[in-house]
């Protein structure tokens, strides 16, 4: 059975969305110059939108993106990941312009299968996503490339890992030190029989459900 032929988008259907990319890309830029001119400064919600003269949430979506690898990396802090921001702060520590390049997203299949796999827990600090720190903050969870991205490493489950937001924060392309099975197994046979016993209830609950 032939698919009916799709009439070709006309150009004023298309200029929408390119006019959208391109207010994107503009504010992007300015929120990145806003940064650079004013590091190690807290600024709020508020400061933020009106300084892109949005009234909207899209801001928002440009400081998401200003984190990701093909728009530069950049370290931007929320109160998620310092106990000295409170909601709706945020902090751009001082760091050098960096170029942005493509990279392929992780997507949602991978993202899903890596946090089942490493049972929702980060594997630098070992804490769980619903668990807590220390100030009390909850914690979350993200994926992250081992080799990063930046680096040629691909989205793909071998090469990624689950990581809380606050050491997610802090890798900057540089990935932690990682847990291996003879590290593991020697540190496991050192501690008393009531933790060796925690553990295997632990690993139990995740590969037998």
């Amino acid at each position: 059975m032939t698919r009916p032929n799709r009439p070709l988008a006309s150009n004023e259907e298309r200029r929408p969305a390119q006019v959208d990319k391109r207010k994107a890309s503009r504010d992007r830029a300015r929120l990145l110059e806003f940064f650079l001119a004013h590091p190690d400064e807290v600024h709020t919600n508020q400061a933020l939108a009106a300084m892109l003269g949005d009234r909207s949430d899209s801001w928002t979506r440009r400081l998401r993106e200003l984190r990701e690898p093909r728009h530069g990396g950049y370290q931007i802090l929320s109160h998620r990941d310092s106990d000295k921001l409170a909601p709706g702060q945020y902090l751009f520590p001082r760091q050098e312009r960096r170029e942005a390049f493509r990279t392929a997203r992780i997507s949602g299949r991978v993202r899903a299968e890596v946090l089942h796999r490493d049972a929702y827990t980060c594997q630098s600090c070992a804490l769980a996503r619903g668990e807590r720190y220390e100030d009390g903050r909850l914690v979350t969870v993200h994926v992250h490339h081992d080799v990063a991205d930046s680096h040629g490493g691909p989205p793909t489950g071998a090469n990624c890992f689950t990581l809380c937001a606050r050491c997610n924060e802090a890798e900057s392309n540089v990935g932690p030190d990682r847990p291996t099975v003879d590290k593991t197994m020697a540190q496991v046979r050192r501690l008393p029989r009531k933790a060796q016993r925690a553990i295997y209830d632990f690993l139990r609950s995740v590969f037998e459900p």
